[in-house]
């Protein structure tokens, strides 16, 4: 699922690869499972089941099984929700946004 949702939020280009070719996925199990405190992980353990919940609300359907179409509308639906919502203490997708820009920078 992960591979899926980093390469929502940075496709691949001509010029470029997308997050998902910089493995940011993988990097974000590894900033979990390394990094992370307990606390920490349980946060991300739950902003992953609410990412997961939203989508099956919207499209009665998981995110790994939507059409491509489907999983970039879902994903550009919550960046926007997560813009929206930035001053109220931030949205779930800002935490998966964040580490997927990291895994990406960080891909050598």
């Amino acid at each position: 699922m992960l591979n899926g949702i980093v390469e929502n939020i940075i496709p691949a280009a001509a010029a470029s690869p997308g997050a998902n070719e910089a493995v940011a996925g993988a990097y974000m199990l590894v900033m979990v499972n390394d990094c992370f405190n307990i606390k920490r992980r349980n946060l991300f353990i739950k902003v992953l089941n609410t990412f997961d919940q939203a989508c099956r609300q919207q499209y009665q359907a998981s995110f790994i099984d939507l059409t491509a179409e489907q999983k970039k509308e879902f994903t550009q639906q919550l960046n926007k929700e997560a813009q929206t919502n930035s001053k109220d203490g931030g949205h779930y997708f800002s935490i998966i946004k964040s580490l997927t820009i990291n895994g990406y920078i960080t891909f050598k």
